[in-house]
């Protein structure tokens, strides 16, 4: 199994060990509150609705301030709420739901209970002394206070009007039915909606499958008992501004001054709407104002009408999605770097919110703590896995890979740090062998130390040409390097690459001389031999001891190459295999048909030809002749017409006699002319030296 894909494995344990881990936390019920909280966010986010269903009459802080009684609305004279129950029922609402508790009788009840007897209006219990219940059962209070009999029996319906918060003193859910004594009681809001609906009865059938069945929809109820997430339409009424709900002054009503038309065949809700009155709360719409409770339950009322239920996105889709994006985030964790993995799990939460405010505007309540969780968990897992495991197994590589590869080279090596696998394996590879000439000589003018540095140097910026070229070195021999293309990334421009490099060594080499003069230090020549072929390619070796080089044919080839530089007098000789494989725009010159030792096939070596300096477009003008002439007596020698090409070669010397190949074949041809060579001969020298 490759390096690369036991990362991506070992990176898929973790994350999904970390999406296991938020699971299990989920399970457990931890970070509830949270969830609740982020989830308050949405409403806040949203844009502000209006109903079309329901209004309130509010007993506001001017019915409060002008009707007297200390803000003890239940002191009020019963007159007052007949009359505005009458007002209300004549001006069309469909059903009047009465958020005050009339339990203790007065002698204003009969008047009360004739206006209630409308068939519009529904009233009050409230459950106190709240006890424990089996989960899953309507939430159950020890006492139930309903109205006085002669109103309950009069109103058309009776409901709770408990307002439960979570923990955190927020209320986000209306428990549409609780218990009292075996009892179930419907809320206020789910009475209302029943009687405007007309329907027969409020209660149609047990919950099932996480809903309760009523007037043909399914209601979801998120927390086992019961209890309706509300949709908030927006932020809780404050006079003056715009509010969700048509709100009339019960001032107003009563005293004939409201216009009542807003209110007609709506549920219409009377309660106390001034807050600090002991039934306010902070609600996920609340922004710095609490909404009374008449308003709460003027939203529950909204969102069973219309019908906008909230529904939690399920467990087991929440499984899926942690898993998912812990997957997601691993994955990228390990095969980017740090900061792009960084970036990619944020993008994933980012994406995933982006996701869940669409899904609330279709009424589809997203976790907001869990998945989000999971890609940033699984990014902290998987960063400290790759620092003490992965990045430190990089920095050893890295440090042992620095030697022989480029920077470039070693960083698409380390990506898959497998491709140095122990054993080799067939390309088509370009291999570069270069050595100083007459070393032995050269080294005994100098002192060893100084030697020492000088060839370090040398050495360090012909390997810093290989790299440039993305280029491996493979050893160090002596005085001499080896160095090839092609693998352990592929490089279909490997042949290309390796001649630009021996160029390029052979700039480098002039530039260190005119350095070295500066120092007084004498200059030397090199030779550089170039071949492409199928070679073997790995780390060769014991599994304890090895490196990684090539082997194979090609490879001698390449090194008996770089022999024949001295031999005819060049810095670069490279072969025609290399050449087809480097383009005709690689300027070359013929040099022979050689069959190296130990080789009987002969092979077609060129010369590489070198741009002065200050001229690195090609050859100069006055190289032009020379290469006429060369050509002029390589075609000469082949005819077997030696006098006329030895004075061709002469010519040249003449005229450059710097000029190595032509030396080479001058001499060549005066042997032959003095030996001629049988009929069929073909052409090729034997090279006789390594």
């Amino acid at each position: 199994m490759s390096r690369s894909r036991r990362r991506t494995l070992i990176a898929v344990a973790l994350a999904l060990v970390s999406g296991m881990v938020l699971l299990a936390a989920a399970s457990f019920g931890l970070l509830t509150t949270w969830q609740a909280q982020s989830t308050d966010f949405l409403f806040k986010t949203k844009a502000a609705e209006s109903s079309s269903r329901v209004g309130i009459v509010a007993i506001d802080e001017r019915s409060l301030r002008e009707m007297g009684g200390d803000g003890r609305v239940f002191n009020w004279p019963r007159s007052h709420y007949a009359k505005v129950m009458s007002a209300l029922s004549e001006a069309g609402a469909r059903v009047i739901i009465v958020d005050v508790l009339f339990d203790t009788p007065t002698g204003e009840d009969d008047a009360l209970a004739k206006a209630i007897s409308s068939g519009t209006v529904v009233l009050p219990i409230v459950g106190e002394l709240p006890s424990s219940a089996p989960s899953g059962a309507p939430m159950a209070y020890d006492l139930a206070v309903s109205p006085a009999p002669v109103l309950a029996r009069a109103a058309t319906g009776l409901g709770h009007a408990n307002v439960n918060p979570d923990g955190d003193g927020t209320v986000r859910r209306q428990q549409l039915v609780v218990s009292s004594q075996g009892q179930d009681i419907p809320s206020l809001a789910l009475v209302a909606a029943a009687r405007y609906l007309r329907r027969p009865s409020v209660l149609e059938g047990p919950p099932a499958n996480g809903s309760l069945p009523f007037a043909g929809r399914a209601i979801p109820i998120s927390d086992g008992r019961r209890g309706m997430l509300i949709n908030f339409l927006g932020a809780p009424y404050e006079a003056g501004r715009r509010s969700a709900f048509p709100v009339v002054s019960f001032v107003d009503v009563l005293r004939d001054a409201a216009d009542l038309k807003p209110l007609k065949d709506r549920v219409v809700l009377i309660g106390v709407a001034a807050l600090g009155y002991a039934d306010d709360y902070w609600t996920p719409a609340s922004i710095g104002r609490k909404m009374s409770g008449v308003e709460v339950t003027a939203n529950a009322v909204e969102t069973i009408l219309r019908p906008a239920f909230l529904r939690p996105v399920g467990s087991a889709a929440n499984a899926v999605l942690i898993i998912v994006l812990s997957l997601l985030s691993g994955v990228a964790a390990v095969h980017f770097r740090i900061v792009r993995a960084a970036i990619a799990a944020v993008v994933l939460v980012i994406l995933y919110f982006l996701g869940s405010f669409t899904l609330f505007d279709g009424g589809i309540v997203a976790n907001l703590v869990y998945p989000p969780l999971a890609p940033l968990l699984a990014f902290g897992v998987i960063v400290i896995y790759r620092v003490l495991f992965v990045e430190a197994d990089q920095r050893a590589a890295r440090r042992l890979l620095a030697g022989y590869l480029s920077p470039a080279v070693m960083a698409e090596v380390l990506k898959d740090p497998d491709r140095l696998h122990l054993g080799g394996e067939k390309r088509q590879m370009t291999i570069l062998f270069s050595d100083i000439r007459g070393f032995t000589t050269y080294s005994e003018q100098m002192e060893s130390g100084a030697l020492a540095s000088l060839l370090n140097e040398y050495l360090t910026e012909m390997s810093a040409v290989v790299f440039e070229q993305e280029g491996v070195v493979d050893k160090y021999i002596g005085d001499g390097l080896m160095a090839f293309w092609g693998a352990p990334m592929s490089q279909e421009d490997h042949a290309r690459r390796a001649c630009l490099a021996a160029l390029g060594m052979m700039r480098r080499l002039r530039e260190l001389h005119r350095r070295w003069q500066e120092r007084g230090i004498p200059a030397f020549n090199i030779g550089i031999g170039i071949n492409s072929g199928i070679v073997s390619v790995g780390n060769m070796g014991s599994k304890e001891r090895f490196s990684y080089t090539v082997i194979g044919d090609a490879v001698n080839l390449a090194s008996r190459i770089e022999g024949l530089t001295k031999l005819y007098g060049t810095g670069i000789i490279a072969s025609e295999a290399t050449l087809k494989l480097a383009g005709e725009d690689v300027d070359r010159r013929f040099l022979d048909l050689v069959a190296v030792k130990g080789k009987h096939e002969p092979v077609a070596v060129y010369e590489l030809a070198q741009p002065a300096d200050g001229d690195e477009a090609g050859v100069r003008t006055d190289r032009r002749e020379l290469r006429r002439l060369y050509d002029e007596g390589l075609q000469l020698s082949a005819e077997r017409r030696w006098q006329e090409a030895i004075a061709t070669f002469q010519r040249i010397q003449k005229d450059w006699p710097d000029d190595g190949p032509s030396a080479f074949h001058l001499q060549r041809c005066r042997e032959l002319a003095e030996n001629p060579p049988p009929a069929e001969w073909d052409g090729v020298y034997v090279a006789k030296s390594k």
